[in-house]
């Protein structure tokens, strides 16, 4: 018998002792021979009581195993799904670039020249999408593209249109000639970081420096200019 049933057992043997010394039970004797002559009612009782209970958890265990099962094979579906459709196949998506795949990037831009239609580029590249051969080719390898340090006149363009588009970044970098969008948001980002911007004088800095002391963006720009007129005084 299970401790449920043992003590529903005793709670049975309790009722009863108060029952017959209610209705005028003799004596504990008396009393003791009532229980044994009873027992096999008890026990009878309580073993019903017992495996009502016992088969109702298993139920719910069951239930609950049931419905874990299920929810088990929906995610596992589910992910399933997601993973047919996440990465098409033959398609490479954190492998480095290998100097052949370089060199015939370089070779088939060539051909389309100006136009630069990087879906039909793709397909000359065997596991890369458009969108990796444009970014590639613009970050590495253009001949256009501007590296190295910025000049006074590049942040200063790089303020005054921050002040007027806001953080629309490919907009910007048009206004950029010969930087790219990755190139533009990095040097946001690396002013933006600075402890002390306005330690450095240079027009990036003090521009976000007072953004970050909340000045409005246009006040920031005059504040850059002013910086520059008493710089060059």
């Amino acid at each position: 018998m299970s401790e449920r049933g043992g003590a529903q057992r005793r709670s049975v043997r309790q009722q009863q002792r108060a029952a017959r010394r209610r209705y005028g039970a003799a004596a504990d004797d008396d009393d003791e021979d009532w229980m044994e002559d009873n027992d096999d009612d008890i026990d009878e009782s309580c073993s019903s009581a017992d495996h009502s209970f016992s088969s109702r958890h298993r139920g719910e265990a069951g239930g609950s195993a049931a419905a874990a099962a299920a929810a088990a094979a929906a995610a596992a579906a589910g992910a399933g799904r997601r993973s047919s459709h996440s990465t098409p196949a033959g398609i490479k998506t954190a492998q480095r670039w290998t100097q052949e795949e370089h060199d015939l990037l370089l070779q088939v831009v060539e051909q389309h020249g100006n136009t630069r239609r990087w879906s039909e580029i793709a397909k000359h590249i065997p596991g890369r999408t458009g969108k990796q051969c444009r970014e590639r080719f613009v970050n590495h390898q253009d001949p256009d593209t501007r590296k190295g340090s910025w000049d006074v006149a590049e942040e200063l363009l790089l303020c005054k249109w921050h002040s007027i588009l806001g953080s629309h970044w490919a907009r910007i970098t048009r206004k950029l000639e010969g930087r790219t969008e990755n190139a533009v948001k990095n040097h946001w980002n690396a002013a933006m970081r600075a402890k002390f911007p306005l330690r450095r004088q240079t027009p990036l800095n003090i521009y976000v420096g007072h953004l970050r002391s909340g000045v409005e963006a246009s006040e920031a720009l005059v504040k850059v200019l002013e910086a520059l007129q008493h710089f060059l005084s």
